[in-house]
């Protein structure tokens, strides 16, 4: 078989989201049976850990070294024919033209429009115009942008997408697998919790204040807390509205048509809310900031739970911009390139 190598950074640490580490994960589940896969990242511990947990072989570049200098010696003792780049920025100029000129196929997962070098092809699922320019970028590259690319796992497209009812009894907080934010438990110290709703706390797998959670909602009997379900896609689909930051879940929310309230965890993603929430009517709170946001939130869920047409209007928006096929054409790329 042919050697692959996912080139992936995550952890708990800040700019650099699990989300990228989930993608790479459901691509490998994919591509195992047709390459030999390795894993190269950063030795971020949290998030090298989860992806061996998940099974997979995982090389480590040391914190502070030269990450492009890394690749090309370790390309050099391991010879692969493919690469797969998701990160948060793509800087190797240097490294694309030795990938050139040994045959190394350059596939490259984007998020903001932040491509230095001239890699095979650029896959992008943003919506966001200012993140799919790439006028730097040489005419050898090919360009996959916009939503219909973004990678929804085989099961998660079996899940019935929820209907939007009147009342709502469920209400999910999930804020992205590591949350280096901390708005998690700032939501859940400002949000006054209704005694009518069930709040499912979704923690990813970088999370590091599970405790610190727990303790908050100690004695609460309308909160469940979850650390990186299994079936993180059925709570969702449960669910009646989600307060939510704007990565990949987001997506995911999307696709299933639920209304969301969107608190951005970093910068970039306001870009997202703020075009999500012209697509959909979702109410966007932007940053969080402690003078402001608790009194927005609180008022943003009284209008989502006295607006059931509102609701209704969002989630059928909603639904028109991930169409669940995203897999089939990225895998179809990555067999072409």
């Amino acid at each position: 078989m042919k050697n692959l190598i996912f080139r992936v950074d995550g952890g708990n640490v800040w700019g650099v989201s699990m989300g990228h580490v989930k993608r790479t994960l459901h691509l490998a589940t994919e591509l195992r049976q047709k390459y030999n896969i390795t894993f190269l990242m950063q030795d971020y511990s949290d998030g090298v850990q989860y992806v061996q947990d998940n099974g997979w072989m995982v090389s480590t570049i040391p914190i502070g070294m030269d990450c492009s200098r890394y690749l090309l010696e370790y390309c050099e003792r391991v010879n692969p024919d493919k690469i797969i780049f998701d990160l948060p920025e793509f800087n190797y100029p240097d490294f694309t033209k030795y990938a050139r000129k040994n045959k190394i196929d350059l596939i490259v997962f984007d998020i903001k429009g932040l491509v230095k070098g001239d890699p095979s092809c650029i896959i992008n699922d943003s919506f966001v115009s200012e993140f799919v320019q790439y006028d730097n970028v040489g005419k050898e590259t090919k360009l996959f942008s916009g939503p219909e690319y973004f990678l929804l796992p085989r099961d998660y497209l079996v899940v019935k997408k929820p209907i939007i009812r009147e009342e709502v009894k469920n209400v999910v907080i999930s804020m992205g697998g590591s949350d280096p934010a901390g708005l998690t438990i700032k939501i859940l110290s400002k949000l006054p919790l209704q005694a009518s709703l069930h709040y499912h706390v979704i923690m990813g797998p970088a999370f590091q204040h599970y405790q610190d959670i727990a303790q908050l909602c100690n004695g609460i009997s309308n909160v469940t807390l979850y650390k990186d379900p299994q079936n993180f896609i059925d709570i969702l689909a449960n669910a009646d509205i989600a307060i939510i930051a704007a990565g990949r879940t987001l997506f995911e929310c999307s696709y299933l048509g639920l209304p969301v309230v969107i608190i951005p965890s970093i910068d970039h993603e306001s870009s997202t809310a703020n075009e999500y929430s012209r697509m959909t009517g979702s109410v966007n709170l932007g940053i969080w900031k402690s003078e402001e946001t608790p009194d927005k939130l609180d008022k943003t869920m009284e209008l989502y739970l006295n607006n059931f047409e509102l609701r209704k209007k969002m989630s059928e928006s909603a639904k028109k911009i991930i169409d669940g096929k995203g897999i089939s054409r990225i895998l179809d790329i990555i067999a072409l390139h």
